[in-house]
């Protein structure tokens, strides 16, 4: 796994680039020279290059506006993660639907593992009742997915892809705590 010491959002975007294994969103976390997955997309909205974009979100007098095209990124990007949409990233970001789904339509073209490892999600889902989750655990959804309201069977499809990360996040965790416990270490230490 490509997991390292970064706050849970980078692990989880570290663990999407593991199971998408996307080629763009590996290059962020194997390498010489990782690039930020935000800026990537940021760069493709702005049509410019990927160095290009880099630069005039260090310059002092662009800094501010490329620091924006970069947090929009950011936002839509953990948002996709979470199940959002167009609506959902708009309202978030205060800006309208389209430019919403731009950044939207940026990640997945970027980043195209993203789109095929949601749509894969879904259909196990759909077919098994469950989706797998890192360490052998699974996370069923089949009571939900079978739905007939179809907010509910909506809802069950996002958290197919969501809870792969989350739980995989999750369950690293628990080991950690309880090889933590098994050690002793918190009687040996106030």
């Amino acid at each position: 796994y490509l997991i390292g010491s970064l706050d849970e959002a980078a692990q989880e975007v570290r663990m999407l680039a593991d199971l998408t294994q996307d080629p763009g969103l590996l290059s962020c976390y194997v390498g010489d020279s990782p690039k930020d997955a935000h800026s990537i997309v940021g760069s493709y909205i702005q049509k410019i290059t990927y160095e290009e974009f880099r630069s005039r979100l260090k310059a002092e007098e662009t800094k501010t506006e490329y620091g924006t095209y970069r947090q929009y990124g950011k936002i839509t990007l953990f948002s996709l993660i979470y199940g959002a949409g167009a609506a959902k990233v708009a309202e978030t970001l205060g800006i309208s639907e389209e430019l919403a789904q731009s950044y939207i339509d940026a990640i997945f073209t970027v980043f195209p593992g993203i789109k095929n490892y949601q749509e894969e999600s879904s259909e196990m889902a759909k077919t098994q009742g469950f989706v797998p989750v890192m360490n052998g655990t699974v996370r069923h959804l089949a009571k939900l997915i079978s739905s007939e309201d179809k907010w509910e069977a909506s809802k069950a499809e996002r958290q197919a892809g969501n809870a792969r990360i989350q739980s995989g996040c999750g369950n690293q965790m628990k080991k950690i705590m309880a090889r933590i416990w098994q050690s002793n270490l918190l009687d040996d230490y106030d």
